[in-house]
Parts: C-alpha cells; sequence; structure tokens
C-alpha cells in the first residue's frame, strides 16, 4: 500500500491535542506584501474541543498517512470563517480556519462554531470578542494559504 505524505496540526488545548489532518501541500502564508514568512500567525479552530488557537506553518507536522488527502477526495472542507470584535468600536476583523466534514450542512456546523473558545487579545489590547454568527463571513479554502485582504 502506498504511503501519502500529509500534515497534521495539533490542537494546542492541552485537555484536547487532537490531530487534524490539515490540506497538503499546506502552502506558507503570504504577508500582504507577499513575502513568504513561515512565523505568520492563523488562528485555528479545533473540530474537537472547540478551542480557536494561534498556530504558525511550525507548528505542522509531516506524516506519512496510507489513505489519499480527504479534501482532494471531497470528504473534508476546510472554511475560512471572518468577523470583527462583538467590542463596540473595535477595528480587530480575524479569519478562523476550521474543517469539517462534507456531508454535514453549514447550518449544523454553525450550530457547534457559535461554541468557540476563544482567549486571546485584540489588536486594540483587550480581550477579543466573538459576534453572533449573524455577521460571520465563511467561505471554503482550499488550502491553509491565503492571502489577509488589504
Amino acid at each position: 500500500m502506498p504511503d501519502y505524505v500529509g500534515n497534521w496540526l495539533e490542537c494546542r488545548n492541552r485537555n484536547c491535542g487532537f490531530p487534524i489532518r490539515v490540506p497538503c501541500p499546506a502552502l506558507v502564508w503570504k504577508g500582504q506584501r507577499g513575502d513568504e514568512d513561515r512565523a505568520a500567525a492563523f488562528l485555528f479552530a479545533c473540530p474537537v474541543c472547540l478551542h480557536v488557537n494561534p498556530y504558525t506553518q511550525n507548528d505542522l507536522r509531516e506524516v506519512r498517512f496510507r489513505s489519499r488527502d480527504p479534501y482532494q477526495a471531497g470528504r473534508l472542507v476546510l472554511y475560512s470563517v471572518r468577523f470583527g470584535c462583538a467590542r463596540p468600536r473595535c477595528p480587530t476583523e480575524l479569519a478562523v480556519l476550521t474543517v469539517a466534514a462534507v456531508n454535514v450542512s453549514l447550518a449544523m456546523m454553525l450550530g457547534f462554531w457559535e461554541g468557540w473558545r476563544a482567549k486571546f487579545k485584540c489588536t486594540s489590547g483587550h480581550t477579543f470578542r466573538i459576534p453572533a454568527p449573524e455577521v460571520w463571513w465563511i467561505q471554503e479554502e482550499k488550502a491553509l494559504g491565503f492571502n489577509e485582504p488589504s
């Protein structure tokens, strides 16, 4: 049986540690000027414990799998969920990446995602507050690397 190279991202929640398979190839994150930056942080929500944590490409672990990439096989979807801070007059806008099975509806996923737990600071210095899902922008992504909107 052939081996297939892929990547794991291990949940940072110390009570979870769930290994999440991410799309392969895991592209390098691009900054505003398009320059490569392995240290650029991205937010990822664990589909098991629902914790949202910052990661970098250095957190990805290359693994040899016995099965093909489930994203390319059409079994998993990588989503980016974009929203601003719920605190009034806060200019912070974020994108959180997460995965879901293709046979689970987006409406059902929103029910889970409402339970996301996030503990990090806004660019303004206060604790970030996730807004109500009615204001989220959700889209499918092909890889971890995408350009942030300018």
